[in-house]
């Protein structure tokens, strides 16, 4: 897969990706535009088609079939707005190649079934589908964007594979520790919340659905690093096997696009 350089033309990006920032700098990187400016940018450059009907109809026929059995319900119309919303916030975080690259179209939906279990999103080989059955319901604009990361990230990891070392990686699990049976068998065991635990921040998870597997361990910090929890970074600084497993997923980031590192993650808006 492509890499992006950093000798791209990132003028043009500025004014989409550095948010949440109030306007402070960044080394070699200019002024950080308010929200609203990025927001506008984003508008401009992505090309990524937002889909907000006809859902069953992007899903890839085998899903439509046992043992998946996927079930989707229509997006409530009055949720468009909120979705587009944090669509573009979630974009604006990425070079637009990153996205060109890895990414055909985003679908949103009220709700998501598959194996019988609902699903707060998943994603195909460069598509993602993201559940929201309301602000009442718990999603919030900020759990909205969280799920385009962690589902994103899926795919650049398919992606770029090379660029994660998987010994290096089961190198900072907790001696002794393996991982569950997978993300649908945690969501039909009840085992898979996603509010950040402090034991588990100790041994080096955010939450308990990270430990289901190695991907949706990945998948977890991506989403925190992009739209992170209260007390993601003080949990980071805390822990140290939490914070080797952040520089590493950090790193992975990194070297698909180099503008990408600790310090401007930490800029990213909190809960």
């Amino acid at each position: 897969m492509k890499k992006i350089s950093k000798n791209l033309l990132l003028l043009l990006l500025l004014s989409s990706i550095f948010m949440g920032c109030n306007g402070q700098a960044t080394p070699d990187q200019g002024n950080i535009p308010q929200k609203d400016e990025a927001l506008t940018t984003r508008k401009a450059v992505s090309e990524i088609p937002i889909i907000y009907s006809d859902a069953y109809n992007y899903l890839p026929e085998d899903w439509k079939k046992p043992p998946i059995n996927a079930a989707v319900n229509p997006l409530d119309t009055a949720e468009i707005g909120r979705c587009e919303k944090a669509s573009l916030v979630a974009m604006a975080k990425y070079h637009p190649d990153v996205l060109k690259w890895n990414l055909d179209y985003l679908v949103w939906v009220k709700s998501l079934e598959f194996y019988g279990a609902p699903y707060g999103g998943t994603n195909s080989t460069k598509n993602l589908y993201l559940a929201n059955d309301g602000e009442a319901e718990g999603y919030s604009e900020h759990y909205l964007e969280g799920s385009f990361h962690h589902e994103f990230s899926s795919i650049l990891l398919r992606n770029y594979t090379t660029y994660f070392d998987q010994g290096a990686w089961d190198r900072l699990l907790p001696v002794g520790f393996s991982y569950g049976e997978g993300g649908t068998q945690a969501i039909l065991d009840g085992k898979a919340s996603q509010g950040l635990d402090e034991s588990l921040n100790e041994l080096g998870f955010v939450d308990q659905y990270a430990t289901s597997d190695a991907e949706n361990d990945l998948n977890e910090i991506a989403q925190n690093l992009f739209a992170p929890e209260e007390v993601f970074w003080e949990r980071v600084d805390k822990y140290p096997a939490l914070k080797k497993k952040v520089a590493f997923v950090i790193d992975f980031y990194h070297q698909i696009w180099e503008v990408w590192n600790e310090q401007l993650f930490r800029t990213y808006d909190v809960k």
